[in-house]
């Protein structure tokens, strides 16, 4: 399984687990509130749009289904996460994936 199949599926995985754990594309928060968005490209795992407002994350995917993570201590970065599933924004890089299990590596390409 292709490294892209194998992140969309254990970002399903991850949705169905939880109840609500994504929710339907209507209600990420957007630029205009005050926050700041951010597009990464992570490779084979495709695009991902983050917003970034006040102590959260909400990742955006391409199919415009969403997830808002929380802040999340961190040594270096800005770590988010929901127990299952991290962003960890460092600067122009960062990693996306489980929490405890395979990420990707990200490329930050835009900045709002």
């Amino acid at each position: 399984m292709g490294r892209h199949r194998h992140l969309t599926a254990l970002a399903g995985a991850v949705c169905l687990a939880t109840v609500s754990a994504c929710a339907p594309p209507s209600s990420p928060p957007s630029a205009e509130d005050g926050s700041v968005s951010a597009t990464y490209d992570c490779g084979t795992a495709g695009r991902l749009a983050v917003v970034f407002a006040g102590d959260t994350a909400t990742i955006v995917f391409a199919d415009g289904k969403h997830r808002t993570l929380s802040r999340a201590i961190s040594a270096s970065g800005a770590r988010y996460t929901d127990g299952s599933m991290t962003f960890w924004d460092r600067g122009q890089t960062a990693l996306f994936g489980a929490a405890f299990g395979d990420r990707v590596d990200c490329l930050r390409v835009s900045h709002r």
